[in-house]
């Protein structure tokens, strides 16, 4: 759910709005969400999403890749 102006911050009970506010500092302060490692199907090392996706193009067990001749 994203902020609109109509929103009347102070008609939120504190109960509510607090332990948010706490949960979205302590998550900047910690450097956000633990990356989750997933394997690659190729050479079984360890990598998160990102990572993965730099990794496949590159990886040394991957499928061969067809050169394009005449370069």
């Amino acid at each position: 759910m994203k902020y609109r102006e109509s929103w009347e911050l102070p008609s939120i009970p504190n109960e509510v709005f607090w332990p948010e506010v706490g949960r979205r500092r302590n998550e900047i302060a910690s450097g956000g969400r633990p990356k989750t490692l997933r394997d690659c199907e190729y050479c079984g090392q360890q990598y998160s999403a990102r990572e993965m996706r730099k990794h496949k193009p590159l990886c040394p067990k991957g499928p061969n890749k067809k050169t394009k001749k005449g370069k």
